[in-house]
């Protein structure tokens, strides 16, 4: 186990500035940037049905708006936005940080696994990554 803490205050450090950037204008900036031709990648189809709305309300509803789980690589799943630019709505993208943070965190664990002969001794309270992580699942 990662217990200098990096992993899980990375983790937190992306929760707050997801919770500091909420009503920020993020989405609306988004729909401005966007032109005739863009695809606009969003995390759930109540998303999808939220900015189709807001588009067409702004005359803009040549603008496709698509439902892509993060779960892969956006790039595995083929196409290409041959008319425009490809978006990624604000939700996507932490929703991606999300999962590469905790592949990174996964991934380490399972290096030092990999290279120990006997198991990690258990986190001390006094730990970074222990402390963050109780808060992490605290919440």
């Amino acid at each position: 186990m990662e217990d200098h803490g990096l992993g899980a205050a990375m983790t937190m450090a992306r929760i707050v500035f997801e919770q500091s950037s909420r009503r920020s204008g993020q989405t609306e900036g988004l729909l401005q940037r966007a032109r005739a031709g863009d695809v606009i990648v969003v995390i759930a189809p109540r998303e999808r049905m939220r900015l189709e709305r807001k588009l067409k309300e702004m005359g803009k509803a040549d603008i496709k708006v698509v439902v892509m789980t993060p779960d892969r690589n956006p790039m595995e799943r083929g196409g290409t936005n041959r008319e425009g630019a490809t978006l990624f709505d604000h939700t996507w993208i932490e929703a991606w940080w999300t999962r590469k943070i905790q592949a990174i965190r996964d991934e380490l664990n399972g290096i030092e696994d990999a290279m120990s002969t006997k198991p990690q001794p258990p986190a001390s309270e006094n730990d970074m990554a222990w402390r963050f992580f109780e808060y992490e699942h605290r919440r």
